[in-house]
């Protein structure tokens, strides 16, 4: 029999997304999840309202089953993750009715472990620090 044990890291900061016009930003918290990501896939659900973020290792990128389309640029940086895709944003803004206030939105994301990709719910907007 095995269990799921969830190790407690010390770190209890949610992990968040910003998104403006310029790049989808993942804070400090989901990094981690994205260091060793070539590419990322983005996609959207409507019927969810949620968009999803999944990093692609080097393995992944170069084993030829994901089409060069389907992968975009990622910038891991000391303490956050940036993704500067202008057409998926403006996607995003669109097919959400997303209002950018302040420059940018924010949103709570969780990791779906099973499937490695990051589940962004855009019902429930986070307040700008």
């Amino acid at each position: 029999m095995s269990i799921e044990i969830k190790w407690f890291n010390g770190n209890i900061d949610d992990i968040l997304i910003y998104i403006s016009e310029k790049n989808i930003s993942v804070n400090k918290a989901g990094k981690h999840f994205f260091t060793h990501a070539n590419k990322v896939m983005l996609g959207i659900n409507k019927e969810e309202n949620s968009f999803y973020i999944k990093p692609l290792s080097k393995a992944n990128v170069i084993r030829g089953d994901i089409p060069n389309y389907k992968m975009f640029n990622l910038k891991v940086k000391k303490d956050n993750v940036l993704i500067n895709n202008l057409s998926f944003i403006k996607l995003l803004i669109k097919e959400f009715n997303l209002k950018l206030n302040d420059d940018k939105i924010t949103f709570k994301a969780v990791w779906n472990p099973k499937d490695d990709y990051l589940n962004i719910n855009l019902t429930e907007v986070v307040p700008n620090e």
